[in-house]
């Protein structure tokens, strides 16, 4: 076999048509190329020719992790289950979160840190519901608890901080109805959060120093 042509695709300059004994063959990246040193003329075996085809699907499957980390931090089990869905083997999957890895694309901890973070300020979930949803994403729970650790280190309370400002809000939204005595309406507050999955203990000292700022006359 012997490669006649290389050309350029017009849609995407990273991409070439090869050409083998005078006919079209496959599309590859232009890494495909450099890494494995193709030019016009080259007479190329079988082998050479499977190396090509496996280097041309290591090169669409790091294109397509790329592409979907693209938008947000994932996880690695996160990107392991999209590269499955996208029909890649498991060797090839392997080989692309070692690539991921090796050029920090990909990083659970890192990923972990940013997502209790921003579950926590912006949408005020609790950490019981956070570590579950990491779990979903198949976070190991040693990368879990290594990354609350880093917010507690830093004296950060965000259960606390959270049920401060929730507890105090559903308060008010009862208290306005003017329905329930204080011991009924501290109850029902307790109940909402804790459904939430706010420890109630943590539920009671945030609400009884919400109202201690702020009194509700």
């Amino acid at each position: 076999m012997k490669i006649t042509k290389i050309e350029i695709q017009k849609k995407n300059l990273k991409r070439y048509n090869l050409y083998i004994d005078d006919e079209f063959d496959m599309g590859i990246h232009e890494d495909v190329i450099v890494i494995l040193g193709l030019y016009v003329n080259m007479v190329i075996d079988q082998e050479m020719y499977n190396e090509i085809l496996l280097k041309e699907v290591y090169s669409k499957a790091k294109a397509d992790a790329l592409n979907f980390i693209s938008y947000r931090m994932r996880s690695e089990s996160e990107v392991k289950k999209k590269l499955f869905e996208l029909g890649y083997t498991p060797e090839m999957i392997d080989t692309t979160i070692d690539f991921l890895y090796e050029y920090s694309y990909l990083n659970d901890f890192e990923f972990t840190k940013s997502f209790i973070h921003d579950k926590a300020t912006l949408s005020r979930h609790s950490i019981y519901r956070i570590r579950h949803d990491l779990r979903q994403k198949g976070v190991n729970s040693e990368i879990i608890e290594k990354a609350l650790n880093h917010y507690r280190d830093q004296m950060i309370d965000f259960d606390y901080d959270n049920a401060k400002v929730l507890s105090l809000k559903k308060y008010k939204q009862l208290y306005n109805k003017r329905k329930y005595n204080d011991y009924e309406l501290k109850q029902r507050v307790y109940q909402a959060l804790a459904q939430k999955g706010f420890n109630i203990y943590t539920v009671k000292e945030s609400l009884q120093d919400a109202l201690d700022d702020e009194p509700i006359e």
